[in-house]
C-alpha cells in the first residue's frame, strides 16, 4: 500500500497566506516609506513616528502569520503501519483511539489568536 501524503491546496492555503503576506506588507511600508520622507524633508511628526512603528508592527506580523499557517497546517502521512504528523510519528498498534472530524482544523482565525486544536489522537497507556 502506497502512503496516504496531506497536501496544502494551491489556493485555500498558499493563496490566502499569499493575500494577507501582501496586505500586510502594504500596510507596512506604506507609514514606513511615508515617515523617511518625512524624514528627509525635516523633522518627523508624532503621527509620523507613530505610524512608522505601525508599520514596523505589521511588518513583524507577516513572520507571525507564515509561522501559525504552517504551523496550523501540518504534513501528515497514513501508511500501512504508522501515521505520522509532521515528524512525530505513531504505530496503529500505540493508537487506542483517533477521532476524525469533518472540519478538523478548520476554526476561522485560529492562527490569530493562538487557539491551539484539539488533540485527535489518544495513546494506549
Amino acid at each position: 500500500m502506497l502512503p496516504i501524503i496531506s497536501r496544502r491546496h494551491p489556493f485555500k492555503f498558499y493563496g490566502l497566506l499569499l493575500l494577507l503576506v501582501a496586505l500586510l506588507s502594504i500596510m507596512g511600508s506604506m507609514p514606513i516609506a511615508n515617515y523617511i520622507e518625512a524624514q528627509q524633508n525635516g523633522v518627523p511628526t508624532t503621527k509620523q513616528n507613530v505610524g512608522a512603528l505601525a508599520g514596523v508592527t505589521f511588518l513583524l506580523m507577516i513572520i507571525y502569520v507564515i509561522y501559525s499557517f504552517i504551523k496550523s497546517a501540518p504534513r501528515i502521512v497514513i501508511n500501512r503501519d504508522f501515521i505520522s504528523f509532521n515528524k512525530q510519528g505513531f504505530s496503529f498498534e500505540e493508537i487506542d483511539q483517533l477521532n476524525l472530524r469533518e472540519n478538523a482544523g478548520q476554526a476561522s482565525g485560529s492562527f490569530l489568536i493562538g487557539m491551539e486544536p484539539p488533540c485527535i489522537l489518544k495513546m494506549v497507556p
